[in-house]
């Protein structure tokens, strides 16, 4: 499943509707992501590169049409994201009116293009591991442990950017000594044109950016006569240090996306913190101090939590959103009901099965000590599920 463009969910679609207005879909600023309250179904003209071949060989080379599927789901993550254009995007942008380019969420840049897409995430606590872990091991690097000892350090890209940064610079001015001392050699030709052929293997496969001018550069430094050689090992280094100030920007908005998602889910484990203990306590008050008048009034509070967290815009993703709307847990609507016909009994065992879909939604949450203390010989008193052990 692709990535679908932003644009897509703020323009009518086939239905006539508008997904992020007519409430179908809806975006969470404080959070910087996307809940879908229902499924919507986006189709869009997409394009592949086909080659013909004759003899073994591509004689002929063009784009085909076809349409994309992507389908909102409920309790999915979902975030806006940059992504660089592809190969006919960039050729079929370069002619749009910079006020289409700007409706659509694309940018350009020289004779490139990035547009804001939409992206998929399985879950909530993916999608925070994917902002404070895998984002920020793959660009800055991670400590590797075996048996809980540090072994070594895994670099990141911004570590192996410096470094050829570093290695150019240190090439550019040993060229520039041997070039001073008119001591360029085949030896020193060869050994660089090895080097730089190394480096330029390690940027392969970049289409844009920073690191693309690092190895252009590195090839003509490859094509350049002795003299030359130095130039074109400063703009290489330049350029290959900007990319590690790229990712150092990168890394500090990365580590800001983390900390709503995680703001995100501590809200809601306060939410859920909070329902936990109005059931709670209205099991023992049930249990101890039964007072059939007053059913009515628990009952109403209990559907009341109920529909508090059900409702709660940080329920609306996974793992949460499928417990919180377990039948376990809804079921608390009947509550009301039970308590009318005044069966107390049927009131304590719904607010049992729900309170054992909270537990593993409250476990995050760290309580002072004291209050912890207290709130464990209450309920395990009762024999109730405790979560904060």
């Amino acid at each position: 499943m692709g990535r679908p463009y932003r644009y897509l969910i703020e323009e009518p679609l086939r239905d006539g509707g508008i997904p992020l207005r007519d409430g179908r879909l809806e975006y969470l600023e404080e959070y910087d992501l996307i809940r879908a309250r229902e499924k919507v179904l986006l189709t869009y003209p997409q394009k592949k590169k086909k080659r013909v071949k004759k003899e073994g060989k591509v004689v002929e080379e063009y784009w085909q049409d076809y349409e994309e599927r992507f389908e909102f789901e409920p309790g999915i993550v979902y975030h806006f994201t940059w992504k660089n254009g592809a190969e006919w995007e960039n050729e079929e942008w370069q002619n749009w009116p910079e006020e289409k380019l700007r409706e659509r969420w694309i940018f350009r840049k020289n004779s490139r293009f990035s547009v804001e897409k939409i992206e998929r995430i399985k879950d909530l606590d993916a999608a925070i591991r994917q902002s404070l872990e895998h984002k920020i091991t793959r660009l800055i690097g991670t400590v590797i442990k075996i048996n809980n000892k540090e072994k070594f350090f895994l670099p990141g890209e911004a570590k192996r950017m410096a470094d050829l940064s570093k290695r150019l610079d240190e090439k550019g001015i040993e060229y520039k000594r041997a070039i001073e001392t008119q001591e360029v050699t085949s030896e020193l030709t060869a050994k660089t044109i090895e080097e730089f052929t190394r480096y330029r293997e390690m940027l392969e496969q970049v289409r844009s950016g920073p690191k693309l001018t690092t190895r252009q550069e590195i090839d003509r430094g490859i094509q350049a006569k002795p003299l030359e050689v130095p130039i074109f090992t400063s703009r290489a280094s330049a350029a290959a240090w900007e990319r590690v100030v790229q990712i150092l920007d990168m890394v500090i908005n990365i580590v800001k996306e983390g900390e709503k998602r995680m703001k995100c889910r501590d809200v809601l484990v306060r939410k859920a913190i909070e329902v936990y203990t109005k059931l709670a306590e209205t099991w023992l008050e049930i249990e101890e101090n039964l007072q059939l008048a007053r059913l009515p009034v628990l009952g109403g509070g209990v559907d009341g939590a109920r529909i508090y967290l059900t409702e709660a815009k940080e329920a609306s993703f996974k793992p949460y959103f499928d417990r919180i709307r377990d039948p376990a847990f809804q079921r608390l609507r009947n509550v009301p009901k039970h308590a009318q016909e005044r069966d107390a009994r049927a009131v304590q065992h719904s607010i049992e099965n729900a309170l054992s879909k909270l537990v593993a939604i409250v476990k995050y949450e760290k309580v002072p000590k004291a209050e912890l203390l207290r709130k464990k010989e209450l309920f395990i008193k009762k024999a109730l599920p405790f979560p904060f052990i």
